[in-house]
């Protein structure tokens, strides 16, 4: 049978699907995208520099809309968990969103220590986007479900042990709603299977 767990994205996406136990505290490994590899003049690969911009796409009010934001929202993840710039990242969940508060935070806890993530890299299956009823409120909502996968993430902390995280799938749900002419995920849940 399987468990829901309110992850707040925990750890910045790798660990961040990691957290199934009896702990209340959703343990989320840090998601660690493999860094997105641009080819410099010199042919030398170099991590991108800045954390993907809103596509288009992700703007529209709309089913299309939400389900491209599910997408930026894990592309963004994969490059705040390859560097440690989680400034977009923090943008993109609203205050009531433990998951991706808790991401955040252990990214930007990891990588003040010294630390890093390397692997990880999330990607996401087909989206499926139900609009839900919001009475008296002038808001779209939509629950989207995906599953991700994530590659075998190792986190590296001085002085501590590697702690080396497997490939996994899970299934996910975002509550998302459309406020302030922008998408934020509200609730992040994850079903282990």
């Amino acid at each position: 049978m399987s468990r829901i767990v309110r992850a707040g994205v925990a750890v910045v996406l790798g660990a961040l699907l990691v957290g199934c136990s009896d702990d209340p505290r959703p343990r989320m490994a840090p998601p660690s995208a493999s860094p997105t590899v641009v080819e410099s003049p010199t042919n030398t690969p170099t991590i991108e520099e800045s954390a993907p911009p809103l596509p288009s796409a992700a703007t529209a009010r709309d089913a299309s809309g939400a389900k491209a934001f599910v997408t930026h929202f894990w592309d963004v993840a994969n490059y705040a968990q390859a560097t440690g710039d989680t400034k977009s990242l923090a943008a993109l969940g609203a205050e009531t969103c433990e998951g991706c508060h808790g991401a955040v935070d252990f990214l930007n806890d990891l990588y003040r220590a010294g630390g890093s993530i390397e692997g990880g890299e999330y990607t996401i299956g087909p989206i499926t986007a139900d609009r839900l009823a919001v009475e008296g409120q002038d808001v779209t909502v939509f629950r989207c479900m995906f599953e991700t996968s994530n590659t075998k993430q190792v986190i590296r902390q001085p002085g501590r042990d590697d702690r080396v995280l497997p490939a996994s799938t899970v299934a996910a749900t975002f509550t998302l709603s459309y406020q302030a002419d922008r998408w934020q995920v509200d609730v992040w849940d994850v079903t282990a299977s």
